[in-house]
């Protein structure tokens, strides 16, 4: 089931907790040939516009963040490509439930 909308620390792009510790988002959230292609690091913020304030949790390794190939060889939204996701790392005590 789809959780509460959730702030990605991207340039204020979002991202979907759609499993305990794997967030849904699109492509361009985690790879731009223009940066390099992946990020190195990515901070989630849970509920960070709502009434809880978090730490967030953090996944910093580039094994842990996907992309679907056709957008890594196209980039561009006409390519139907654009999804992404990651599994989260080293949460805050109480984050996501803990």
């Amino acid at each position: 089931a789809w959780r509460l909308l959730q702030r990605l620390n991207m340039l204020g792009k979002i991202g979907f907790l759609v499993a305990r510790r794997f967030v849904l988002t699109v492509g361009h959230c985690l790879y731009d040939p223009a940066f390099g292609g992946k990020p190195d690091e990515v901070t989630f913020e849970p509920n960070k516009d709502g009434p809880l304030d978090h730490a967030g949790c953090t996944t910093t390794k580039r094994r842990n963040m996907f992309v679907l190939p056709g957008w890594v060889a196209d980039p561009r939204p006409s390519s139907g490509e654009d999804l992404a996701g990651f599994f989260l790392e080293d949460c805050s005590p109480g984050i996501l439930g803990q």
